[in-house]
């Protein structure tokens, strides 16, 4: 029996505009009543996660930044993968060398290398994606991103805090650069390196995956993998789609995860794919109880 779905946003639940439709918003309530618990898996951090979802689903779970924490609905820890000071600062090096402005998601908030031209780049990478300069500007200042508790330029003065940080991204630039960046993160083994989109890099820990993050939630739970369903779009959700039998990759989704996932849905994320999936689901088990 189906207790948990776990669900990508961008480019998965979430529509063009990176918002929830009213067509999600109706029927996301309605698993709970079947007793199926929603958690909401992505790469983006609490502030720009929650407010969202905080009056559609109050007791909501997250599993955030590619499974580098996992919180109850109201923020509070309940797992978590913080990155190592030498992987940060190789990190650090790698994105300096190669001319890549980055921010950390750490324990006080948000950390920029450099905040104008991280937002100029997020900016820029919103743009890319087809949203007009307008909508770009709204979603930037009602998602959280790009809201900075300080910029750092000295990674060892900052190292010297003690703050706990648990994922490291770049945004834009030239994609040359980004490839090259990727390829030197990656021969690292102790790091995890993916992306959501193609001109981004999310760097954690190696054991901070979304796939292993659920896997540990589920076994604390008691929840078997087989009662388990899992949506995603990107490469940053691979490792959840491969971890879960009852996989499906959305119809817009990457081919690998669509190589990977046991299902392919019939509509994109801009057609409100994952509602109906859902829909589909409260039907069959509607069924079932007749």
């Amino acid at each position: 029996m189906m207790k948990l779905i776990a669900c990508d946003l961008d480019g998965t639940l979430l529509d063009g505009n990176h918002g929830l439709s009213d067509k999600s918003k109706a029927v996301l309530p309605k698993l709970a009543e079947q007793g199926i618990q929603f958690m909401v898996a992505t790469g983006r951090m609490a502030q720009s996660v929650i407010p969202m979802f905080e009056h559609v689903l109050p007791d909501c779970e997250y599993l955030l930044l590619n499974g580098a924490l996992i919180t109850d609905a109201k923020g509070k820890a309940l797992y978590e993968v913080t990155m190592k000071k030498e992987h940060i600062r190789l990190v650090d090096a790698i994105f300096q060398k190669y001319d890549i402005c980055y921010h950390m998601f750490t324990g006080i908030g948000t950390i920029t290398s450099d905040e104008k031209r991280c937002v100029k780049a997020f900016l820029e990478h919103l743009q890319q994606q087809g949203l007009d300069e307008g909508i770009a500007m709204k979603m930037k200042d009602e998602s959280g991103f790009c809201r900075y508790a300080r910029e750092v330029k000295d990674i060892s003065a900052f190292l010297s805090e003690e703050i706990p940080v648990y994922k490291m991204e770049a945004f834009g630039g030239l994609l040359q650069n980004l490839e090259k960046a990727r390829s030197e993160l990656q021969a690292c083994e102790a790091l995890h390196v993916t992306n959501s989109i193609e001109d981004n890099i999310e760097v954690t820990q190696k054991t901070a995956q979304k796939g292993i993050a659920l896997a540990a939630f589920c076994k604390e739970k008691g929840i078997a993998k087989e009662d388990v369903l899992v949506i995603g779009d990107s490469l940053n959700d691979l490792s959840m789609i491969e971890e879960f039998p009852n996989s499906i990759a959305m119809k817009n989704g990457h081919s690998y995860i669509q190589k990977a996932a046991a299902y392919i849905s019939r509509y994109t994320n801009e057609e409100d794919g994952v509602a109906d999936i859902l829909e589909q689901l409260l039907e069959t088990l509607s069924i079932q109880e007749k």
